[in-house]
């Protein structure tokens, strides 16, 4: 798992573990005023100063910057995939392991988010909707406040199923409207994406007994407009460029 504390307190403990002293870890090329500096967080080793301490350390600059070898970024970075494809196959209750110990042991934000979806999925999978409901709002609010690093569209559609399966049909009805109004204004009235948030909309509908927008909704998914005869991925080009004039990063 990444190492403790910051590049000061892994200096310190690899030091004291390799019984030196700060004057010996120093050398000739530092002082040992500079390595207490370090070790107490009061200055930031330059990249040439931190490959000189890992070098005398026992270990790599990668670790004494990040506290995670680049070895088992690697390791983690198999492990997501694999409990990605653990899902795929239908397997939740792998995929959940896999994502638990990625978010456990990961300090790579985007690995890290990588992992919540995926195991916000294999919860929703698992029978665990609750469970998922609090996963997916924590990743819509982290995509609402940055989002020009993630979409909030996926976890909006996620948690519209959700709370369409735990019987919250207000909820389903407001996020899914959502998600269907920012795919037409993206001009994505076509794709997997709306396909899946008009097919939750138009069950909450109906369970709602909606039937005038239930009619309109479905009329719309047989007949989308503006779908033509253009491959998807144009429509996708089209929409990602208008989500990057506006400064978003979805679809």
């Amino acid at each position: 798992m990444p190492g403790p504390g910051n590049v000061g307190e892994r200096v310190r403990n690899l030091r004291l573990t390799r019984r030196l002293s700060q004057a010996q870890l120093a050398g000739h090329d530092l002082s040992d005023s500079y390595i207490s500096l370090i070790e107490s967080g009061k200055r930031t080793p330059t990249p040439t100063v931190l490959r000189m301490l890992a070098e005398r350390l026992g270990c790599t600059p990668e670790y004494l910057a990040e506290g995670v070898e680049p070895e088992q970024r690697a390791h983690l970075e198999v492990r997501e995939r694999h409990a990605h494809l653990a899902l795929l196959r239908g397997d939740p209750g792998a995929a959940e392991s896999g994502f638990d110990e990625v978010i456990a042991r990961s300090d790579d934000p985007d690995l890290t988010a990588r992992a919540r979806w995926g195991r916000a999925r294999a919860l929703e999978e698992l029978g665990r909707p609750d469970e998922a409901i609090t996963l997916f709002e924590e990743l819509r609010e982290q995509a609402e406040r940055d989002p020009s690093r993630a979409s909030w569209l996926p976890p909006v559609i996620a948690l519209a199923r959700c709370y369409h399966t735990v019987g919250d049909l207000g909820q389903a009805v407001a996020l899914g409207e959502r998600a269907v109004s920012r795919l037409q204004q993206l001009g994505l009235g076509v794709g997997e994406e709306y396909s899946e948030a008009g097919r939750i909309l138009l069950l909450a509908y109906v369970d709602r007994s909606d039937p005038a927008r239930a009619h309109d909704l479905g009329r719309r998914l047989l007949h989308p407009e503006g779908a033509g005869d253009e491959p998807l991925s144009v429509h996708y080009q089209r929409a990602s460029v208008r989500a990057l004039e506006e400064g978003a990063s979805e679809p």
